[in-house]
């Protein structure tokens, strides 16, 4: 970000804060990146930032996110979101995937049960999702092996306590979802095909990996989002106080 920091000497030397550019990621999608963004109230393409170009993207004007500058769910930042309605992207190719990063919130952060299966990531069709459990308050786990949610351990917010059957209410909150099995398929960001319906709430932030990143990297990743988005980090993580700097 350029900015100057003064050190003990009394000299200044040029000091960069650390982003997911500085770890291959296989997915970026960055709500604050405006120019990444192709929209006219809805989202028709939300492109990657990984380089991979998975630019996601819906053709059909009736099944696009919608897109607001200032959502006050999010702490007043950009946000794509979705309530009552069927919209989601869907990234061109497949993509491996066993670690997702995300910033997001449900409803209206407040409500403490799903409404139904609400998606949040998935495979077009049915398949590896994760998503919440029906009248609970929990991410699903009951939905077999190829359940993103069923193999996978949750975190909140940068703490180390699995927060599976912990999810609502959910305000803006970060999640760091990980997998013990490598998954390879055709995503929908905010929905997952035609049996489990659309994520009612809105996205921030969303990174996708292939799960080989080490903890320190990690917590990078937590702390970026964390300061970027205004999120309070678990007591005693290493980017508390301060995002990460190169």
């Amino acid at each position: 970000m350029g900015d100057n920091v003064i050190i003990g000497t009394g000299k200044s030397i040029g000091m960069r804060y650390w982003s997911p550019a500085d770890f291959v990621t296989n997915g970026w999608w960055d709500a604050q990146d405006y120019s990444t963004i192709t929209e006219s109230g809805t989202v028709s393409q939300w492109d990657d930032k990984s380089g991979n170009a998975n630019h996601a993207a819906q053709a059909n004007a009736g099944l696009q996110p919608f897109y607001t500058a200032v959502d006050p769910l999010l702490n007043n930042k950009p946000s794509l979101n979705n309530i009552g309605s069927h919209r989601y992207l869907r990234p061109p190719a497949q993509i491996q995937c066993q670690r997702v990063y995300a910033i997001t919130y449900y409803e209206d952060g407040i409500v403490g049960a799903w409404d139904s299966h609400q998606s949040f990531l998935g495979k077009f069709g049915v398949g590896t999702r994760i998503t919440g459990r029906t009248g609970q308050d929990n991410w699903d786990t009951q939905g077999g092996a190829t359940n993103f949610n069923y193999q996978s351990d949750i975190y909140k917010d940068g703490g180390t306590t699995d927060q599976t059957a912990d999810a609502l209410p959910m305000p803006m909150t970060m999640w760091k979802f990980e997998s013990t099995v490598l998954h390879n398929q055709f995503w929908e960001i905010l929905s997952n095909g035609p049996n489990y319906t659309n994520w009612d709430g809105g996205i921030g932030e969303l990174i996708m990996t292939d799960g080989t990143e080490d903890l320190a990297t990690q917590q990078k990743v937590e702390g970026y989002l964390a300061h970027k988005w205004g999120v309070t980090l678990a007591v005693g993580h290493p980017y508390e106080f301060g995002a990460p700097v190169l």
